[in-house]
């Protein structure tokens, strides 16, 4: 029978054992070294072990040197071929961070973490981000009005002094009575609760605008009761200034100590229709869940719209011929709702 050259060429299970062995023979001898410095280590300090060996103490001596040798040649060794992986991983890695690929990584990994939530909340200059990433939006459509919007752009949200705190369960309800033949008396009694994100002190305005031509404006009142602090604050026309053919009626105090400050409005108005039929709802600040009730008597007729994308709808709470409305969503600052006020 004959024997092909792959039986020739293929060594015995004898000749292959001593062949591995030989390829990891610093193993072996650090491994077989390691071992008899611990028991050198232990005859040291074993007096009994000592006199039961005392023949063979020079044997004894000299091995424990040999192991030291062999351990420190097995260290140096996988040392050396640890600094040889080393080497071949720094000309791999050095290639990598050359290569186009790693480039385009880094850019969409800073472009990840610029744009995260985590990343902008640390930023101290988020309003001028804003307006040149609006901006930028305006370049790219219409270059050629970049510098006239660049000079006009503003965001309310951004003035420090309207993200100080938001309202949240604002409830407004309005009683409209005849007051002559050309006003209605208007009663607005509000309900809701001021959010702010610490107790450190701020200050809380309300500010109600007319015509200065209203001939009804002196018999204006304002009542404001902040039940958390148990402070009333009041005042009327006496305290109002006057800014163009505006006169402007303004409430405010400073606060601290909470993160919610529960507040009970009363407001009394003329209004005088024929200078102005319309009564506009706004805020400069955040509203969530917003709801209110228009009632009147069977002089008024009360004509309830909602301004831009506001959307309201019907309060279940009350009877579907009452002009009740709510919306549990949150609202961005600016006007809300209007009413349009006639006599019948």
């Amino acid at each position: 029978m004959e024997k092909t050259k792959n039986d020739e060429k293929k060594p015995s299970k004898f000749n292959q054992f001593f062949i591995n062995l030989w390829k990891h023979k610093i193993s072996i001898l650090s491994y077989i070294a390691s071992i008899y410095l611990i028991f050198f280590t232990i005859y040291s300090f074993n007096d009994k072990l000592k006199i039961y060996l005392c023949g063979y103490e020079n044997l004894i001596k000299y091995l424990s040197q040999v192991s030291i040798l062999v351990f420190t040649s097995g260290v140096f060794a996988a040392s050396l071929k640890y600094l040889q992986l080393l080497e071949i991983f720094k000309e791999q890695f050095n290639q990598y961070i050359e290569s186009s690929s790693f480039d385009e990584k880094i850019k969409n990994n800073l472009k990840l973490i610029t744009f995260s939530d985590d990343y902008l909340i640390q930023q101290n200059n988020l309003p001028t981000l804003w307006k040149q990433i609006t901006l930028c939006m305006y370049k790219k459509e219409f270059p050629s009005l970049y510098e006239k919007i660049s000079k006009k752009i503003r965001n309310d949200f951004f003035i420090k002094s309207n993200i100080s705190y938001y309202y949240k369960n604002f409830q407004v309800n309005y009683k409209l009575e005849k007051n002559c033949d050309k006003s209605i008396k208007v009663i607005e009694r509000s309900s809701y609760t001021i959010v702010r994100p610490n107790k450190d002190e701020f200050e809380w305005d309300y500010t109600y605008r007319g015509l200065i031509d209203d001939d009804y404006k002196s018999q204006i009142k304002f009542q404001a009761n902040i039940t958390t602090t148990g402070e009333i604050l009041e005042s009327d026309f006496k305290d109002a200034k006057e800014v163009d053919e505006y006169f402007i009626l303004k409430i405010s105090k400073k606060l601290s100590g909470y993160t919610e400050y529960h507040i009970e409005r009363y407001a009394v108005t003329i209004q005088d229709i024929e200078l102005d039929r319309i009564r506009v709802f706004g805020s400069d600040r955040i509203i969530d869940d917003l709801s209110f009730k228009v009632e009147s008597d069977t002089d008024v007729n009360a004509t309830v719209h909602f301004i831009g994308n506001n959307k309201f709808y019907h309060n279940g709470s009350y009877d579907t011929d009452v002009k009740a409305f709510i919306n549990r969503d949150v609202f961005l600052p600016g006007q809300k709702f209007l009413i349009v006020l006639t006599l019948i």
